[in-house]
């Protein structure tokens, strides 16, 4: 394995992998600068536009990266030794930018303000009064997605849309297959669509298990708080899972699309259907049904044989085919932690392990060097925590599609193990910095806006890289939204000593003279904070957490600038 700087003052270095014909041979080489003969452009390649360096007698070249030598008798010795490594040689620089909680009002403001279409009780994807056929889409995108937060979180406003905006995807567009039409309007409503609806009424079935996945997140956190989950969710949820069963008693998958109408399969393949295998393992708990879970088992398992022996998964993003992609991997994640939470069996974090070194091979471990014209280069932005998103775009996004990343410190909580933890940390910190607000606005994003390009290539043209803000994208907002709510902005383990901070805040562990475990917490942003602390022992981390981490020990308010102590951890 090798690993380099970004480049040097000739500009950034050219890696290229070959093997010979017979492939008995490799070479793996490090140019500077980089010279390609095409780059990649949108759906294919143009010129790269690449000028060589104009070297005189005794100019100097200083090329540096480390080489990594060490056995591995299957594929996943070498993602081991990666997530060992990742971060080992360029190092990251962390900035505190925006706290969790203004990020939150942020992104809740423009849900509500622009997203919110009150003549069909929908949280859209489009601002109110765009003209577009569809504007919303059920999972993957964000739709019923964004409501969990939003319910958590928003108040009594928040929490009464969301109930509304569940009350039309249950009442308006579930087709007679169990399955969901995951695009409408409020008014009609379709299978999956772009510019008009699939000829064979086609439906991407992530988005149909985003759906099932999350609907019950939702009806547990309704319950936690005391409230009455209508008898008619609950049936139409029932029906869904019953779909799944039945696609998978017939066809031995969940494939990548399905008739929405008849719940026939339209295209296999794929690890589309990965957060399938959490929904119908809480399915299993919510409705008594072993069969749900005997499926969700046997679906998890077919995964990790056919994708993550082989390092990777597909068919996350409904626009790209089969092409390896991240959001697959991290959606499986998710659901071989609620397979964990739901049977205690350590099968399912042996699986995570495995995966995990994928997922973080997605995920950028160093701070790029921005063209200092550009927009993110003007930001100053930190790219530690950037995820790719497939192969076919080639760019960084914020936050993780559509999700929170908290499984990951569920993850860590079962294993301890801290690769898992220090991913979800560079995740989750560094995201707040790509939302627009009044005093930085980013392009011509409103306030709370996030687009999803964080680009480091010139895939869309040389003046794009770190640039081409093109405007606010519906699952990068949901993500964000998820993200401060999910996840604690400070996650302590007293008795290991193990303090992990992802809000945009400094913590330092002291001992008082009588020997308490205390953290004085500093906000450094120019805003206020309020720090949400999840504290426990790691006895109790051995526990499966019967909670969301959004219901935290303690918060903390901090104005601009301001330190405290916090006791009684």
């Amino acid at each position: 394995m090798v690993q380099t700087t970004q480049g040097n003052r000739l500009g950034n270095h050219g890696l290229t992998i070959a093997e010979n014909e017979t492939k008995t041979e490799s070479v793996f080489t490090i140019s500077s600068p980089a010279m390609r003969g095409k780059r990649a452009a949108g759906a294919g390649f143009a010129t790269s536009g690449d000028e060589p360096a104009d070297y005189k007698r005794g100019d100097k070249v200083i090329v540096c990266f480390r080489v990594y030598a060490f056995p591995a008798q299957e594929l996943n010795d070498l993602y081991q030794r990666f997530l060992q490594a990742r971060k080992g040689y360029n190092l990251v620089e962390r900035r505190e930018d925006l706290p969790f909680s203004e990020a939150w009002k942020l992104v809740n403001d423009l849900h509500q303000n622009r997203r919110w279409d009150e003549s069909v009780d929908l949280y859209l994807f489009t601002d109110v009064g765009t003209s577009a056929r569809w504007n919303f889409r059920l999972g993957w995108s964000g739709g019923g997605q964004n409501t969990l937060p939003i319910m958590m979180n928003g108040g009594a406003l928040g929490l009464e849309r969301a109930k509304k905006n569940l009350e039309v995807i249950f009442t308006k567009s579930q087709a007679s297959s169990g399955f969901f039409n995951t695009h409408g309007n409020g008014r009609e409503f379709a299978g999956f669509d772009f510019t008009e609806p699939f000829k064979y009424n086609e439906s991407l079935i992530r988005c149909q298990g985003d759906w099932l996945y999350m609907a019950q997140r939702q009806f547990r956190y309704l319950e936690s708080t005391g409230e009455n989950v209508p008898a008619h969710w609950k049936e139409g949820l029932r029906k869904l899972a019953d779909a799944f069963v039945r696609l998978w008693e017939h066809e031995g998958q969940f494939g990548q699309f399905v008739d929405v109408e008849t719940g026939e399969l339209c295209i296999g393949g794929s690890t589309s259907g990965a957060i399938v295998c959490g929904g119908l393992a809480l399915a299993s708990q919510t409705y008594s049904n072993p069969r749900y879970l005997e499926v969700a088992k046997q679906a998890g398992r077919k995964y990790y044989k056919d994708f993550i022996r082989k390092g990777y998964t597909t068919g996350g993003p409904g626009e790209i085919l089969s092409a390896p992609d991240s959001e697959s991997a991290f959606g499986l994640f998710e659901s071989y932690m609620a397979l964990y939470e739901v049977t205690g069996d350590q099968e399912w974090l042996q699986y995570c392990n495995e995966l995990l070194p994928i997922c973080a091979s997605w995920t950028v471990s160093y701070d790029f060097k921005f063209p200092d014209q550009s927009l993110l280069g003007k930001m100053d932005v930190r790219t530690c925590g950037v995820f790719w998103a497939n192969v076919a775009n080639k760019h960084g996004a914020p936050a993780v599609c559509t999700w929170s990343g908290d499984c990951f410190l569920k993850y860590f909580r079962a294993t301890n193990d801290r690769y898992a933890l220090d991913l979800i940390v560079d995740i989750a910190h560094g995201a707040t910095q790509y939302i627009s607000r009044p005093d930085r606005p980013i392009g011509n994003m409103p306030s709370g806006g996030v687009c999803e390009r964080v680009n480091l290539s010139d895939w869309e043209g040389k003046d794009n890289i770190g640039g081409n803000i093109f405007g606010s994208c519906s699952w990068v907002e949901t993500a964000m939204a998820l993200t401060v709510t999910e996840i604690p902005g400070i996650y302590v383990q007293k008795d290991k000593d193990i303090i992990a901070v992802f809000d945009n805040v400094l913590v330092e562990k002291q001992l008082s003279p009588s020997g308490e475990y205390r953290l004085k917490i500093t906000n450094p942003t120019r805003y206020p904070a309020e720090v949400n602390i999840f504290s426990e022992t790691s006895k109790e981390a051995g526990k499966i957490l019967d909670t969301f981490f959004g219901k935290a020990n303690q918060i903390v308010s901090l104005e601009a600038g301001e330190s405290i102590i916090v006791s009684n951890l």
